[in-house]
C-alpha cells in the first residue's frame, strides 16, 4: 500500500487522482479525499484505491493512443491555459544581474546587435 498525496506545505489546491497509461487507457477518480493505492505492489495482479470519504465516482478513458487519451483527459478536467507569447520565445538567463543598470544594459546590448531575446531571466540576486 502507497500514500500517494501532496506533501508540500500549504497543500496545493489542485489534486488529480488519475492514472495514464502509455497502452492508451487511463483512470480519473473523482474525489478530493485523500487516496490510498496499490497497483500491484502488494499483489502484482490487484489494484487497490481508498479513500477516507467522498464518493467512488471514477471515468475511465480511452485513447487508443497517448495524445488522444490526454485530449481526451483534458475535455473531461478542462484545458489548461496557454502561457503568454513571450514564454515561447527566447529566453536569456545567467547566474544573475546585480542591479538594474546591469540587467538594462544587457538588454540594449540584445538590442543593438539584434539578437533575439522575449525575457530575460532575473536569478540568484533578487531572492
Amino acid at each position: 500500500m502507497r500514500e500517494v498525496w501532496n506533501q508540500h506545505s500549504p497543500p496545493a489546491a489542485t489534486i488529480f487522482p488519475s492514472l495514464l497509461s502509455l497502452r492508451g487507457y487511463g483512470l480519473l477518480i473523482d474525489n478530493p479525499q485523500k487516496p490510498r493505492w496499490d497497483l500491484g505492489r502488494t499483489d502484482p495482479s490487484t489494484f487497490f484505491y481508498h479513500a477516507q470519504g467522498g464518493g467512488l465516482q471514477y471515468y475511465v478513458l480511452y485513447g487508443p493512443d497517448l495524445q488522444r487519451l490526454l485530449r481526451t483527459f483534458m475535455e473531461l478536467t478542462g484545458f489548461p491555459p496557454l502561457p503568454p507569447r513571450w514564454a515561447f520565445g527566447l529566453l536569456q538567463s545567467r547566474c544573475g544581474y546585480r542591479n538594474r543598470q546591469e540587467l538594462e544594459t544587457i538588454a540594449r546590448t540584445f538590442r543593438a546587435k539584434g539578437l533575439p531575446c522575449d525575457a530575460l531571466i532575473l536569478d540568484v540576486f533578487w531572492f
